[in-house]
């Protein structure tokens, strides 16, 4: 429930981070990421209760929201044309570490000390990125007059919320008719309704988009190459995020493995994937995208095809 909670959290905060970047100014926008993540790792670490760890993971998981938006918007707004590719790829690396040593970090701190320790070893990181981020990050654009539409964000959340709960509650009443389980029924209602009421709230929000300072711009989904785009990037990462909960779960539950090595299962792949991410952006500076993704797509499901 704390991992949704910071990924919903993520999922809601990033929409915004067009209205932060024309309101505030750069090096304002990366000091509140960064007090964000420090104030939720402290939290998390001495946390006394379930409530205050997830209201850590909820200011950790603003923080992310704020900062990865922010990154990607400087590397293309100061970045020059024909590097953008690769420190895009760069960006990617960054981003990728993350799932490439957080199994194996977690693994090794659960086996040899306590759990909060995992909160504790990001802090000397984050307060690295605190002191790079202050010398290196500069204004080139002006700040600007911006609003906001409290609809829009109540909206998102409403939609966002209800969207992963029902998704919840369907696994629930799969497991539940699996199971043989009476409550199967009730399961599917609740879920049915939460899916209703996030489709509801979706709808608003793009009726409301189509005024004036619209949160979000939906127009770009008139381009079907867009369209196509989005789609394969979200379930590639349904994909990714699906296999790095399933292969740790599979190999503790399924195989008995220790809490170290279901960590390590998932470091090769993600340090290769993390590694090829600046390749990558070299790769379509110098070829375009439909090579490389096609390679890697290629690759993808030779993969998959292997795992039976």
């Amino acid at each position: 429930m704390a991992e949704t909670g910071y990924l919903l959290t993520v999922a809601l905060v990033t929409p915004l981070s067009s209205y932060f970047k024309r309101k505030l100014k750069l090096r304002t926008i990366f000091l509140t990421a960064i007090v964000l993540c420090i104030t939720g790792c402290l939290m998390a670490a001495c946390t006394l209760n379930f409530p205050m760890l997830m209201t850590a993971r909820i200011l950790q998981g603003a923080g992310t929201g704020i900062a990865l938006p922010l990154m990607f918007n400087i590397i293309l707004e100061q970045s020059p044309k024909s590097k953008i590719g690769m420190l895009m790829g760069v960006g990617g690396m960054v981003v990728a570490v993350a799932p490439a040593l957080g199994p194996t970090v977690g693994g090794l701190v659960g086996t040899f000390m306590p759990w909060c320790w995992i909160f504790v070893i990001l802090l000397p990181f984050l307060f690295v990125s605190l002191v790079c981020g202050l010398k290196t990050i500069h204004q080139v654009t002006p700040t600007e007059e911006a609003y906001i539409n409290p609809l829009h964000v109540l909206c998102l959340a409403v939609g966002f919320v209800c969207f992963v709960f029902a998704l919840d509650r369907g696994g629930s009443a799969v497991t539940a008719v699996s199971n043989g389980d009476t409550s199967a029924t009730t399961q599917c209602v609740i879920a049915v309704v939460l899916l209703l009421i996030a489709m509801a709230a979706l709808l608003v929000f793009a009726w409301v988009s189509h005024r004036a300072f619209s949160l979000v711009r939906l127009t770009v989904l008139r381009s079907v190459k867009f369209r196509w785009h989005l789609l394969a990037y979200v379930l590639l990462q349904f994909v990714t995020i699906g296999y790095g909960y399933m292969i740790p779960n599979a190999s503790q539950l399924g195989f008995g493995a220790s809490v170290l090595a279901a960590g390590v299962v998932l470091l090769p792949g993600a340090l290769l994937g993390a590694a090829s991410a600046p390749v990558s952006g070299s790769l379509l500076d110098k070829f375009g995208p439909v090579r490389p993704m096609f390679t890697a797509m290629l690759a993808n499901l030779r993969a998959f095809a292997s795992k039976r």
